[in-house]
């Protein structure tokens, strides 16, 4: 990553924008003043109305500025499933609403999974973020247990997703699945823990997979950086990020030739 904060807001600051602005140094910082890509998508026509967000932490809906760029968020424990007029969606915004809250400001990932099956079964994206966050409060919490049994529960949740997109001819190879983390963790006792002065948490680790994406298997040590993730998803969808934000970094070297 370029940023040197090394924590959430100014880490999806970066992926999301292309590039680290040093105003942002809390996660509690106001609405991005700076325009992500998914504002950028939606205001293309052929997206318009087609991007959306779900994420457990309620920290998204100002990191996207959904009040300005017009895409809705669905975050934390009071807007985390989307209000559809079906039973399930019901039921989920009961969920949301009376099940006891382990962390003030982040959900669990389950409820998460499920408001997007919902979105999926009720009026499919063209774009689509998912922000997970268990594993990051019980690595804080030491609960090193925890924190592998969440990992593996966001692998199953990607594996769900991937299988229904590859079931549905719609969407068989069609979709392209981006994944990467805000920032990483320390080394060493400092597992628990990431920040400016945690030695390790610079280091990040992205994946894709899709239809135009080449196999280029396990890559250690590659030149690589959290920035280029915006200009990657913009790319992915045949756009060119650059053109509207010339400061973001080029797109990750994954798609074939």
């Amino acid at each position: 990553m370029v940023n040197r904060f090394r924590f959430s807001y100014p880490g999806y600051s970066e992926t999301f924008t292309g590039f680290f602005d040093p105003q942002i140094k809390s996660n509690g910082f106001k609405p991005n003043p700076n325009t992500t890509v998914f504002e950028w998508l939606n205001k293309d026509s052929a997206y318009r109305g087609r991007v959306t967000a779900y994420a457990t932490w309620n920290a998204f809906r100002r990191i996207i500025n959904t009040e300005r760029s017009g895409v809705p968020v669905y975050d934390g424990w009071d807007k985390g499933a989307a209000p559809f007029a079906d039973d399930k969606s019901t039921l989920l915004q009961e969920l949301y609403r009376t099940t006891t809250q382990l962390w003030r400001d982040v959900a669990f990932d389950a409820l998460m999974q499920q408001s997007v099956v919902v979105q999926m079964n009720t009026a499919m994206p063209k774009v689509l973020f998912m922000g997970y966050g268990e594993t990051d409060e019980y690595a804080h919490s030491g609960r090193y247990d925890l924190y592998l049994r969440s990992a593996q529960q966001v692998d199953r949740y990607l594996s769900q997703l991937w299988s229904r997109f590859q079931a549905d001819p719609r969407a068989r190879n069609k979709v392209t699945l981006l994944i990467s983390t805000d920032h990483g963790r320390g080394r060493g006792a400092e597992w628990t823990d990431h920040g400016e002065e945690v030695n390790g948490a610079e280091y990040i680790w992205s994946a894709a997979i899709g239809p135009d994406i080449g196999a280029l298997g396990v890559r250690r040590n590659s030149p690589t950086q959290q920035a280029q993730m915006a200009a990657t998803i913009a790319a992915a969808l045949g756009k060119d990020w650059r053109s509207a934000e010339p400061q973001a970094a080029v797109a990750l070297p994954i798609f074939k030739n």
